[in-house]
């Protein structure tokens, strides 16, 4: 019997349940000892301070909403919903022979300018948020299998890119627009009244890290995994048409221009949420139908490229196969829906039992308690960020519960709220790539084991985090090198501003 025979490999939805059971029996300890902390809130721009204690999910109370949420959190999860209608197009545009097509060129290119490719594009889609974790994730699992690449290196790569680059992107997202307007509430009160948070503010690190990390995030990941994952030759008798690819190319041309025109300012119409002031809140409001229907959107263009270039190219001969073709992407998938089942639990619990809320505030009043400033505060507050991510992946809500705290703090250690936010984002899309409670880290193991070579080689969580830890170290590393560098040196980090006030 080999080493590799005697490993215990847990499976991921053990390692769920078991968490589930930790976070259960803690929230029953830490509210028997009335653990708790002062959680400071904005109200009518003042700043209050309100007692929040961890609850008791094997309380009455905690039994009823655990019975009574079990099922209504699973049945309305996004993320399950958005994928679902997302392969839909991937599995048609797959069977149809599109795909094929399309990535036929890349075949003689060079590995690493694969790589570039895939992470310049998941860099691109970032701007529309969590989706691109649903549009990239089975997108870079296709691309690698036409390009004789493992599908898998193609995921963790797409994983490691989106997560990571979201952080200091050049490209402004709402999940940015929605940061800067709580950073900006929180240093105008008891602060600086005059201060007003702008995208530009930082606009010269965000695009210095950005080319800084696409290229080396590239040459890292090709160095870190070049023996392996060896070349995988994937051969299929589909057929070729230029014809078939040109028409379906014109019609997703069209579409993409509606969408760009749609997204432009100044161009109102019923499926944005007219009510907000900025463009990119009225595009990805959660009243805006345009953020609503968006991956239906996607999913509906692909499937009729695909519909268009399989009947063409005779590769789907009548409206039968076009019904199999449509759900071809399911087939190995089944274990995002019990994966998807778990983490719904999980996350409930921990937002409901309030574990997370309480831990975050008692580091966060730590950390205003020790008498830090410059570097050592710097240092200390990623440290802290990355252990609330693990907690709270959810930047928005992480935000809103330590900014009024963090932003004054900074400011009166003479650091700059655009900085301090820069700082937050880095740290946190750090945490996210070590953290089982993120759901999309939980959908690229189950993406991993559809795309497994075989049966011998079981997908787990830690497994996972052990292909990933090299490169995810080496890049957190560089970025972490950029940001401290950038605030001894002292150079702007945007227009007018400093990394210091």
């Amino acid at each position: 019997m080999n080493k590799e025979d005697k490993k215990i490999h847990i499976g991921p939805n053990f390692i769920l349940i078991g968490m589930i059971f930790i976070v259960a029996i803690m929230s029953f300890i830490l509210s028997k000892f009335g653990i708790g902390g002062q959680k400071t809130i904005i109200y009518n721009e003042n700043l209050e301070t309100v007692l929040i204690t961890v609850n008791n999910i094997f309380s009455i109370e905690g039994i009823k909403y655990f019975l009574g949420t079990i099922m209504t959190n699973f049945k309305f999860h996004s993320m399950l919903i958005n994928i679902i209608v997302i392969l839909f197009g991937f599995s048609i545009c797959e069977v149809s022979g599109f795909f094929k097509h399309i990535f036929l060129p890349l075949k003689k290119r060079k590995n690493y300018t694969i790589t570039l490719i895939l992470i310049i594009m998941c860099l691109v889609t970032g701007f529309l948020g969590e989706y691109a974790y649903i549009i990239m994730l089975p997108f870079s699992a296709i691309l690698y299998k036409y390009t004789n690449r493992s599908p898998i290196l193609g995921l963790i790569t797409a994983f490691i890119a989106i997560t990571m680059s979201q952080t200091f992107t050049f490209i402004y997202d709402y999940n940015t627009y929605l940061l800067g307007n709580l950073t900006q509430l929180s240093a105008t009160v008891n602060v600086d009244k005059n201060f007003k948070y702008s995208f530009l503010s930082s606009i010269y690190i965000n695009i210095s890290m950005t080319i800084v990390f696409v290229f080396l995030a590239a040459y890292i990941i090709e160095s870190f995994y070049k023996n392996k994952y060896k070349k995988i030759i994937f051969e299929d008798n589909k057929n070729i048409s230029s014809k078939g690819i040109i028409i379906s190319l014109i019609v997703l041309v069209i579409f993409i221009a509606g969408f760009v025109y749609i997204m432009l300012p100044n161009n109102s119409n019923f499926i944005l949420d007219n009510t907000q002031e900025h463009q990119i809140a009225k595009l990805f409001s959660s009243s805006s139908i345009f953020n609503q229907s968006l991956i239906f959107l996607i999913s509906l263009v692909m499937s009729i490229c695909g519909i268009i270039y399989g009947l063409i190219s005779k590769n789907i001969k009548n409206t039968y196969e076009i019904y199999v073709s449509l759900t071809s992407y399911f087939d190995k998938l089944s274990s995002l829906f019990l994966l998807t089942f778990l983490s719904s639990i999980l996350v409930s619990i921990l937002t409901w039992t309030n574990i997370g809320e309480v831990v975050s505030i008692n580091l966060v009043n730590l950390l205003s308690i020790i008498d830090f400033s410059g570097i050592s505060l710097i240092v200390i507050f990623f440290i802290f960020v990355i252990f609330m991510t693990v907690l709270i992946p959810d930047s928005v809500s992480k935000w809103m519960l330590i900014s009024p705290i963090i932003i004054p703090l900074f400011m009166k250690s003479n650091i700059t709220p655009e900085y301090t936010q820069i700082l937050f984002k880095v740290s946190d899309g750090i945490g996210k790539t070590i953290t089982p409670v993120f759901t999309y880290f939980l959908l690229l193991v189950a993406f991993m084991e559809k795309y497994k070579p075989n049966d011998d080689e079981p997908i787990t969580i830690f497994g996972t985090y052990r292909m990933m830890i090299k490169p995810i170290l080496s890049l957190a590393a560089i970025i972490i090198f950029i940001i401290i560098g950038w605030f001894i040196i002292g150079i702007p980090i945007g227009l007018n501003v400093f990394p210091t006030l």
